[in-house]
């Protein structure tokens, strides 16, 4: 998790969102293990009845859902990765659309 909360800080405002699924049934108790670890750029969501989970298929933790754009799984890996490395970051940003130039402006510049 420190290395996806690396990347989230790395992406900013781009339109790749992370999120954290918690299977804790203890929200609160989730919720300060995230603040106590120092993780500021994760969202947090909470599966403790792991419904989600369960759909997803989720065999073990960590896992990690790649969703494109699109709202379709483009990559699924069980395990740590290195999230934070730059081939990731172009990865990841291969997956979201180009923004349209604003009105007035040019290509290159």
């Amino acid at each position: 998790m420190p290395k996806l909360d690396r990347l989230a800080g790395k992406l900013g405002d781009s339109s790749v969102e992370l999120i954290a699924l918690s299977i804790d049934t203890d929200f609160e108790l989730a919720k300060k293990a995230l603040e106590k670890r120092g993780y500021a750029h994760l969202r947090d969501f909470h599966d403790t009845q792991s419904v989600l989970s369960a759909t997803l298929g989720v065999r073990g933790v960590p896992t990690t859902f790649v969703v494109g754009p699109d709202g379709r799984a483009r990559e699924v890996v069980q395990g740590p990765a290195d999230w934070d490395s730059e081939e990731a970051i172009t990865w990841l940003g291969s997956l979201v659309p180009a923004k349209p130039a604003s009105p007035g402006t040019t290509a290159g510049g």
